[in-house]
């Protein structure tokens, strides 16, 4: 038996005395050994000693490979190879030979010969392995106790009274966990996420998909339950296995970003996005986050078609629903090994839907369409029939965890929009560049706009932040080559700009109603500004108003942020923080921020949020939003606030809705076009009604989707 004792320093000594240890200079023929293994790897061709019998190893098996002969096999020897850095001995079909070793956790070697030394496996009929005392002698040359290597230094150690430090300590228990190949449903990825505490419901999601789903599985939780967090701990925990080095995460466009941010701070991962400049092609990069939007088309499908992926994961997976479309080939086509499709509602339309994505994942395994649809459907869409025989074949596929079997709560979020006026010189502004970037995008039947489209989108949504971070876009503008009649008016405008800045701290409304609200709240908050120009404007007019203020910006290093937090967190009030400077950060000591400028894109305005308001806070969330009248941001936010009521969904359900708005285009994109192509607010108002109703719609579908997926999956695929 080996017997460990941990020494509270953090060092640590083993003394090994074994029943049959092997002294190769006393061997003789016929000789047993007793190891103990780990019979789960069988089946893979691999007997691994267990930790117990480690210490023999080497002495056993002196050589790269040795003879073993196994009973009943016409006495032939297989030729085992042997690992020492696993302490294993493996050779193809060894789990056939070895079936008898089936339900046993020892095994008994005898030495067959010397000169080639050789064993042979005696069968457990004969030895009774799993009774207490073995009914055979086991020939030991002296019960001896065996010394791991290194034991002359620890007793030194130990006689000095010097020992190792507790980080040491703690890697070597972490690399002595990793020598141990552990059983699948045992996860060795969380003890390399020291800042990663997941919810238990995702950890049992994660050990069904390795140990049960064999890595292929539709992760199908309710919105806000965190299946982008299954699916990094998945994928890490492959990675350390060695079982996954290739993988392709396919995302709609507006996530690509999210998704390398959460896998980059949470998990470590360095995924390169197929739209970064880095970017050299499919198969130049192990880890790829693509747009599926863009891997769809040729020549990416077919390039994508030839690589071997360890791992795909589909995010927003009901965009495969249809099996005649582009992306479902694609998909179809991947050469996977292990493959996730992440949507909440696998169900939006039929079930011809759950049809398609379980096919891509198991084929087969619904049989045929027809066949399908004869058991499962009726003539009413809506009312499938043998739903129990339907969730069984399921629950090989898929996992559906729902919020009220997790006893997670969310908080709740108050939002408010403020309204405000802007000073008549700071309207004034505004409107003439609301008029150039409309003049800048016109365009004669067949030519290109004066100006490109990004440019300008840029340009009038730093209009709508401040005019110090708008003269910035101007400048960049003035400096291009334009016609000069556009360039004469740029240059007006900028003139204009530079002119109110010296008086804007005076002026700016939105400023002085963001120090009344710091004031008024009288608790931390967190001010959001997507331009670095209006990030020092504010950081600075705050702390002019006698406001403890600090800064945080994405082009920080690490230990300034870390210093920057804390002091928010120990005495300032106010964190003035742009986009990026708060990605992967816990800010949820705050419960209160305010939205200075709005972007334009939904998705932005429920990041920001996210970075406050998630699972863990514990307090009610506070949103303020600042939006002058008239300008395009106070029209986006009146859309998302009252078609879709956007603050009160629950985290998770905005990408949802917005993805069955339109497949093609972000809503940055159609804002943009509804705001410079319209010729007066009125136009502008009478689109943005229609783009409202087809919001509502999505939402109303969302919610339709829902209500079939809850009728149709219960609780039956619950891991909570």
């Amino acid at each position: 038996m080996e017997e460990s004792t941990k020494l509270s320093s953090g060092a640590q000594v083993s003394a090994v005395l074994i029943c049959g240890e092997p002294d190769a200079t006393a061997w003789e023929t016929g000789d047993r050994f007793r190891l103990q293994f780990q019979p789960q790897f069988l089946e893979l061709d691999y007997l691994y000693i267990d930790n117990r019998s480690r210490a023999c190893f080497d002495l056993l098996f002196p050589s790269e490979s040795v003879s073993i002969i196994i009973p009943g096999v016409k006495r032939t020897s297989a030729k085992a190879k042997v690992d020492r850095q696993s302490k294993s001995l493996s050779w193809k079909g060894l789990g056939k030979h070895l079936k008898f070793l089936s339900g046993c956790n020892q095994v008994v070697l005898a030495v067959a010969s010397l000169d080639p030394l050789s064993f042979e496996v005696i069968p457990p009929a004969v030895t009774g392995y799993n009774e207490t005392d073995l009914d055979i002698k086991i020939h030991s040359p002296a019960d001896a106790l065996v010394l791991q290597p290194g034991w002359e230094q620890v007793l030194a150690a130990i006689d000095r009274g010097t020992y190792c430090g507790e980080p040491l300590y703690r890697s070597h228990e972490e690399a002595s966990a990793l020598d141990l190949c552990q059983p699948l449903d045992r996860l060795i990825s969380l003890a390399n996420l020291p800042d990663l505490v997941p919810y238990p419901h995702q950890v049992q999601a994660v050990k069904t998909t390795i140990s049960k789903l064999r890595g292929r599985a539709l992760l199908c939780d309710e919105v806000g339950l965190g299946k982008t967090i299954e699916a990094g701990l998945i994928l890490l925990e492959y990675m350390l296995r060695g079982m996954v080095q290739k993988v392709l995460i396919l995302t709609p466009p507006s996530l690509s970003g999210q998704w390398q941010e959460e896998l980059r701070h949470k998990f470590g991962l360095d995924f390169v996005v197929n739209d970064e400049g880095r970017f050299k092609g499919w198969d130049a990069h192990p880890l790829i986050i693509g747009s599926l939007s863009k891997a769809k088309l040729s020549p990416h499908c077919q390039q994508l078609a030839e690589i071997d992926f360890d791992l795909v994961i589909v995010d927003e997976a009901h965009h495969l629903r249809n099996r005649n479309t582009k992306s479902w080939q694609l998909v179809d086509r991947l050469k996977k090994r292990y493959i996730l499709f992440l949507t909440a509602t696998p169900i939006q339309n039929s079930l011809s839907d759950l049809y398609s994505l379980v096919t891509v994942l198991k084929p087969g395994h619904l049989k045929t369409y027809a066949e399908f649809k004869r058991q499962f459907t009726t003539s009413n869409e809506y009312e499938p029939k043998n739903l129990d025989r339907l969730r069984a074949l399921l629950q090989t596929v898929m996992i559906r965890n729902k919020r009220s079997h997790t006893n997670l709560i969310l908080s709740k979020r108050h939002a408010k929009t403020v309204q405000l006026d802007l000073h008549p010189d700071e309207s004034a502004f505004y409107q003439r560049v609301t008029a150039l970037v409309r003049r800048g995008a016109f365009r004669k039947a067949g030519d290109p706009p004066i100006v490109d489209q990004l440019t300008l989108q840029h340009l009038q949504l730093e209009a709508g932040s401040s005019v110090p971070a708008c003269l910035l876009g101007l400048e960049r503008l003035s400096r291009r080559d334009l016609p000069q009649a556009y360039k004469n008016e740029v240059a007006a405008v900028l003139d204009y700009g530079a002119k109110l800045k010296v008086r804007y701290s005076d002026i700016c409304r939105k400023a002085q109603i963001t120090a009344e609200l710091v004031r008024t709240f009288n608790d931390k908050l967190i001010v959001f500004s997507r331009f670095s120009q209006t990030h020092d404007f504010i950081a600075g007019y705050l702390k002019q108003q006698g406001i403890e203020a600090v800064s945080f910006h994405g082009g920080m290093k690490r230990m300034e942020k870390d210093a920057i937090i804390q002091e928010f967190k120990d005495s300032a009030q106010v964190l003035v923080c742009s986009e990026a400077g708060g990605e992967g950060r816990n800010l949820q000591f705050c419960r209160a921020l305010i939205n200075y400028d709005l972007p334009w894109n939904p998705m932005r305005i429920e990041q920001r949020v996210g970075r406050i308001h998630r699972l863990g806070q514990d307090r009610d969330v506070h949103i303020f939003n600042l939006a002058a009248k008239g300008t395009a941001e106070s029209y986006v936010l009146e859309l998302l606030d009252k078609k879709i009521n956007l603050f009160e969904l629950v985290v998770g359900e905005l990408d949802m809705i917005l993805g069955d708005l339109d497949e093609n285009k972000e809503f940055e994109e159609l804002m943009f076009e509804i705001w410079t192509d319209s010729q007066d607010d009125a136009e502008v108002a009478g689109r943005l009604e229609e783009l409202g109703r087809r919001l509502a719609g999505a939402k109303a579908q969302y919610l339709q989707s829902q209500e079939f997926d809850d009728k149709v999956f219960g609780d039956a695929l619950t891991t909570a």
